[in-house]
């Protein structure tokens, strides 16, 4: 069992760092968020809205997508619930994967970054980390209190006459601001 244990612990910390590579976690100027990156991968995703557990599939996704790239047997992480990076990351790939698509170029860590731009995360470097400003920001956010127009949330509009977007879908909310914004 402990040799388990030993080969599931890595597995897991193997499966952070490919996260992090997705996202340029490792590369100036994103390398200075490290706590801020740890924190979101300890913060449960949940949703209030139909559809949005898709969002959570995307995140879950993601250790299949490592599992089979790495030729990693299926061990871990059977039971943990889909984390808001895991989240966060899976539906930046999905947008530079199947909405964005550049051929031959790979912006998830662009969509990605833009979304803690947009909570306003990004003041959380290293040097001003708050966990409680970061899981205050995301319950905001996964909680549904954020303006009307989006703000407060990773896809704010800049049209104030808009849906409410707080009874929009994650997804519904991201094409409105692609489509405003790209």
């Amino acid at each position: 069992m402990y040799q388990l244990n030993r080969i599931k612990g890595w597995q897991i910390y193997d499966y952070y760092q490919w996260i992090l590579d997705k996202i340029r976690g490792y590369m100036p100027p994103y390398f200075n968020y490290s706590l801020l990156l740890c924190e979101l991968h300890s913060i449960e995703f949940t949703w209030g809205i139909m559809n949005d557990e898709n969002r959570a599939v995307d995140g879950v996704n993601l250790r299949h997508e490592y599992m089979d790239e790495q030729n990693v047997p299926d061990i871990f992480y059977h039971d943990s619930p889909c984390s808001v990076l895991e989240m966060m990351v899976g539906l930046a790939l999905r947008v530079d994967r199947e909405i964005m698509r550049q051929p031959g170029a790979d912006n998830t860590y662009q969509w990605f970054w833009m979304m803690i731009d947009n909570l306003d995360l990004s003041r959380c470097t290293d040097e001003q980390f708050s966990a409680e400003y970061v899981r205050q920001q995301v319950a905001k956010w996964l909680g549904r209190e954020f303006q009307r127009n989006g703000v407060g949330s990773p896809f704010p509009l800049k049209i104030r006459n808009c849906q409410d977007q707080r009874k929009q879908t994650i997804w519904a909310q991201m094409c409105g601001y692609l489509s405003e914004n790209y």
